[in-house]
């Protein structure tokens, strides 16, 4: 049906070309045509679960992959479909396989990628294995992607872990949602020609920008402006349980998003570069307190985040003089963080490394000496960092 209305649509704008206005004027259908959308959008894909075995009512699916964009996401595949592509043939599993959808029109799309496994009289059927962008099954935890011009999604891999549900196609139901509630001062600059208000971003993963490939999943802002030093509240609810990276920023600037070119921003925990950032684990109503930023990291050309300008190695020089490892892997590791929390996992460390054996003292089996190298990247300002070590050495 999509497809007849289409070919409709350019036989309607064809029948403008070469016709004219009553001042005899050539109509231009150029922005009619524009209406139909001229990006692309290439999709990497790999499915890595059981293949089709062509019975019938059970696995007679097609074998390919699919992919669908949607404005907004329900709790069925087939509802709401604006543009879908697919492989021309089955797919051999394991292999990586190329999809092209051409024709969009720029904007930001939820993406389904699914495989064929059972047939029926629409490609989604129950039982076909899929995952939704940022691999999540939960309509609820999908992200965004955003296509202008060319755009490109890589290493999509998925297998039989999720499969649609139902003879409607629904989606794995989102489980129970908690809030967060990000505590943040601004110590900046007031804003200009921005709301003053301050955002918090939660990602699935973190690209170039805030919205490079993806929008956020999550975000909330204060109620109104905040006044420079004092601190608000940013709450965010009905997030569903996972890890997830958080952006707060300050609108400073404006623009056509909150988050603009000149926004002062920060990332969790403390940094201002997506190689150091720490993901925040949602597993009930939390809160995030201390978060401060003030005019250090700004939001560069198309809302990118800044970049380290160079990259130091630390070398960490250890001697464990304790008792021998008892049922441990027998190695050292190395965290290091921004700040420390109450448990080795929370916050992530931003960089970890094994400390590797250097040199063996012969008086003691138990002493052992060890190094670690670990590659981070440069700041802005000058910061400190914390180390911590575990200690699981065998003797010999």
């Amino acid at each position: 049906m999509k497809k007849i209305l289409l070919l409709s649509f350019i036989g309607i704008v064809l029948a403008f070309i070469g016709c004219k206005d009553d001042k005899g004027n050539e109509i231009n259908p150029l922005p009619i045509l524009a209406l139909l959308g001229n990006s692309t959008l290439t999709v990497t894909a790999t499915y890595n679960g059981t293949p089709k075995a062509d019975e019938d009512g059970v696995s007679d699916g097609t074998g390919k992959i699919y992919v669908y964009l949607y404005s907004s996401l329900g709790t069925s595949a087939r509802t709401g479909v604006l543009y879908e592509g697919f492989t021309e043939s089955a797919t051999i599993g394991g292999v990586e396989e190329t999809i092209t959808l051409t024709g969009l029109r720029d904007g930001e799309y939820y993406m389904l990628v699914f495989y064929d496994y059972k047939g029926g009289d629409n490609p989604a059927n129950k039982t076909d294995r899929y995952i939704l962008y940022n691999n999540t099954p939960y309509a609820g935890a999908a992200s965004k992607i955003t296509v202008s011009g060319s755009a490109a999604i890589s290493d999509i891999s998925f297998d039989d872990t999720y499969q649609l549900d139902g003879s409607g196609a629904l989606f794995v139901p989102d489980p129970a949602t908690y809030s967060l509630t990000v505590h943040a001062t601004y110590n900046g600059t007031p804003a200009s020609g921005g709301t003053g208000r301050i955002h918090a971003y939660l990602y699935n993963t973190l690209g170039t920008g805030t919205r490079t490939p993806s929008a956020p999943v999550y975000s909330g802002s204060t109620a109104a402006a905040v006044s420079v030093g004092v601190e608000d509240t940013v709450t965010i609810a009905s997030i569903v349980p996972d890890d997830y990276y958080l952006v707060v920023f300050y609108d400073y600037a404006g623009g056509a998003n909150a988050d603009s070119e000149g926004d002062r921003y920060v990332i969790y925990n403390s940094t201002a570069y997506t190689g150091n950032a720490s993901t925040v684990s949602i597993t009930d109503n939390m809160d995030i307190t201390g978060v401060a930023f003030n005019d250090d990291y700004t939001l560069q050309p198309g809302s990118l985040y800044m970049t380290p300008s160079a990259t130091y190695t630390l070398t960490v020089n250890a001697t464990y003089t304790g008792t021998g490892y008892d049922t441990g892997s027998g190695k050292i590791l190395v965290h290091l963080y921004n700040a420390l929390g109450s448990t080795p996992d929370s916050p992530a460390p931003l960089q970890s490394g094994w400390l590797k054996i250097l040199l063996y003292q012969t008086l003691s089996p138990e002493i052992i000496m060890l190094w670690c190298i670990m590659t981070m990247p440069a700041r802005s300002t000058r910061q400190t960092g914390m180390i911590a070590m575990c200690y699981t050495i065998p003797r010999d």
